[in-house]
C-alpha cells in the first residue's frame, strides 16, 4: 500500500511502509511540514488528528532539535491519528517508545476531554438519591476470573436494594463519562449520591480521578471494592508492569471516601501498606471495612453436599487460574511422585491459562499421566459442570502462596468437601481448624501432606469442611450495602 504525502506548493511524495527510506522521509516531511500536512492512505481514509489527542493508535516520531531542550531531551512526539476501517498496526507498524505510551496515557494530555465529561457527569437535580454500581469490565467482557464472578454476583443482588437509593449497574467509556447498562444512556450525579467502583478498575482509575474527586468536593460518597496486595507483596507473581501499575492505583485509592475489601486478612494487610507508607497522601478520614464473600451454585439447586462412598482411587481438585501464584508446578509435581510411588490418585484442574506461566501450562500437558489421572479444564466451564466435579471429587486442593479471599474453599465446603490448604491467614479465616493444612514450596512438602491426609480421611479423621460457617452472596452483598449506606434492608 502506497501512503499520499501532500503539502502545500509541493507535489505528492509516495512512500511505500517496506521501504527503507519509509520511516527518514516521514520524519524529515514531519519535522519541516507538520502544521500544514495531511495524511491520506488509499482508500483507507487515515486522517491526522488533533495534535496530543487520545486514540487506541499513534504514530510515534523524534523530537526535532529545537524543542529536544526544550522538553528536556525528549526523545519522541507523538503524531495522534484516527484509524478508520483497518487498524494502524496493520497499515504501518506503531514506532513505539514506553515513555511515549505513558506519557499517551496519561490524564495531562486530555484535561479538555475530562474537563467536557465533568461537565456532563454533574447536574443539580430533585430526585431520589442513586447508588451507582461501577460494573464496567464485566459489562465489556466477563473473564472468567474470580473477580468478575464477584463483580457479578454482588451486582445481580444489589439492585434490589432499593429502599432510600435508587440502584444502577453503571459502566464508564474512555472520557465520555458513565452510561446505564440498561438503557446505555449517559448517567448524571448529584448531591446525595453514591459512586461504587465495584469492578477492578485498574486500568481506569487515572482517567476518571478528578471526576471521583470532583464528585466527593459535592457531597457524593465515592467506594471501591478491594481483593489483594498481590501485586506489590508478591511482585514475582506477576508481570513488572502490573506492580508498578498497581503502586499508582494504591495511589488514587486512598484519596476516597473509603474501600470495602473482601475478607479481614485484606483490610489488615492493607492497613498495613498504609502505616508502611505513611509519605503517600491520602484521605485522612478514609473508612476502610470488609465483606466476606459468599458461595450459592443457586443455578444447580444445591445447597446439600451428597456423601460418596469411598473408593480406592481418591480424586482431588483444584479450582483457581492457572498462574504462578497458585502453585499448580508444585501441585502437579507432587502427583508425579505419588504416582512414582504407586499411590493411585487423580487430579483435576479447572482454570483457565494465566500469565507468566508457560512452564507451568508444559509441565501439566507433557505429563505422562495427561489425559489419563491427570485433568485439565482450561477454556472454562458452566457452573452446572464445575458443581458436577465438586461432587465427583474427593477432597479439594488450594496451594496458593497467597490470596486476597480464596473463592474454591467455600464452594468446596459448599459440596462437603475436604480440603488440602495452604497455611495462609485468608484460608484461616474462612476454615478455622475445619480443613487440612501444610506448609512448605517443595513438591515432597505437598505429597507429605497428602499421604497423610489420605491416612486421616480412610481412618475418618480427617477435618470436616461442613463445619466451616458459610456466607451467601445475599449476606455478603448485605454487608456491603449496609457499608455504603448504613441502612438496614
Amino acid at each position: 500500500m502506497t501512503i499520499n504525502v501532500r503539502m502545500k506548493r509541493e507535489k505528492p511524495l509516495n512512500l511505500k511502509p517496506e521501504s527503507k527510506y519509509f520511516v527518514t522521509g516521514m520524519l524529515l516531511i514531519s519535522l519541516n511540514y507538520w502544521r500544514k500536512m495531511k495524511i491520506w492512505i488509499h482508500k483507507k481514509e487515515l486522517v491526522l488528528h488533533k495534535f496530543f489527542s487520545f486514540s487506541q493508535d499513534s504514530l510515534y516520531m523524534p523530537l526535532p532539535n529545537r524543542l529536544k531542550k526544550k522538553y528536556n531531551n525528549s526523545l519522541f512526539f507523538i503524531l495522534e491519528v484516527t484509524v478508520k476501517r483497518m487498524h494502524m498496526k496493520q497499515v504501518l507498524g506503531n514506532f513505539y517508545h514506553p515513555i511515549l505510551h505513558k506519557m499517551r496515557q496519561s490524564p495531562l494530555l486530555h484535561r479538555a476531554a475530562i474537563n467536557k465529561m465533568i461537565k456532563k457527569s454533574i447536574a443539580n437535580e430533585t430526585r431520589k438519591p442513586r447508588l451507582y454500581v461501577d460494573v464496567t469490565n464485566v459489562h465489556y467482557k466477563d473473564t472468567g476470573t474470580g473477580i468478575a464472578r464477584v463483580t457479578k454476583e454482588i451486582s445481580t443482588r444489589i439492585v434490589n436494594y432499593n429502599q432510600k437509593y435508587d440502584v444502577l449497574c453503571v459502566y464508564n467509556r474512555d472520557f465520555d463519562g458513565y452510561f446505564d447498562c440498561k438503557t446505555d444512556e449517559i448517567v448524571t450525579f448529584s448531591k446525595g449520591d453514591i459512586m461504587f467502583v465495584l469492578d477492578n478498575a485498574i486500568f481506569y482509575c487515572n482517567k476518571y480521578d478528578k471526576l471521583y474527586k470532583r464528585l466527593m468536593k459535592i457531597g457524593i460518597s465515592v467506594f471501591f471494592f478491594f481483593h489483594d496486595l498481590i501485586p506489590i507483596r508478591y511482585p514475582e507473581t506477576v508481570e513488572p508492569k502490573w506492580t508498578r501499575r498497581f503502586e499508582e492505583f494504591l495511589m488514587f485509592l486512598v484519596n476516597y471516601t473509603g474501600i470495602i475489601c473482601n475478607s479481614r486478612s485484606t483490610c489488615d494487610d492493607l492497613q498495613n501498606w498504609i502505616l508502611e507508607n505513611s509519605n503517600v497522601k491520602r484521605n485522612q478520614n478514609l473508612f476502610i471495612g470488609y465483606s466476606l464473600l459468599g458461595c450459592d451454585f443457586s443455578t444447580c439447586n444445591r445447597t446439600v453436599a451428597k456423601k460418596i462412598e469411598k473408593k480406592e482411587q481418591l480424586s482431588f481438585l483444584m479450582v483457581a487460574t492457572v498462574e504462578p501464584k497458585k502453585k499448580y508446578d508444585q501441585a502437579v509435581k507432587a502427583f508425579e511422585l505419588l504416582w512414582k510411588n504407586e499411590i493411585d490418585v487423580k487430579l483435576t484442574i479447572v482454570g483457565r491459562k494465566g500469565w507468566k506461566a508457560e512452564k507451568i501450562f508444559n509441565l501439566i500437558e507433557n505429563s505422562a499421566e495427561y489425559g489419563k489421572r491427570l485433568f485439565w479444564y482450561n477454556t472454562g466451564i458452566s457452573d452446572d459442570e464445575l458443581a458436577r466435579l465438586y461432587e465427583q471429587n474427593d477432597a479439594v486442593i488450594m496451594a496458593s502462596i497467597t490470596e486476597g479471599f480464596g473463592l474454591s474453599v467455600v464452594e468446596a465446603a459448599r459440596f462437603g468437601k475436604p480440603l488440602i490448604i495452604r497455611n495462609i491467614s485468608p484460608f484461616k479465616e474462612i476454615a478455622g481448624e475445619n480443613a487440612f493444612y501444610f506448609e512448605g514450596l517443595e513438591e515432597k512438602d505437598l505429597a507429605s501432606a497428602i499421604k497423610k491426609w489420605i491416612e486421616l480421611y480412610k481412618s475418618g479423621d480427617a477435618p470436616d469442611s461442613a463445619k466451616i460457617n458459610l456466607r451467601t452472596w445475599d449476606d455478603c452483598t448485605k454487608d456491603v450495602y449496609e457499608l455504603l449506606t448504613g441502612e438496614q434492608k
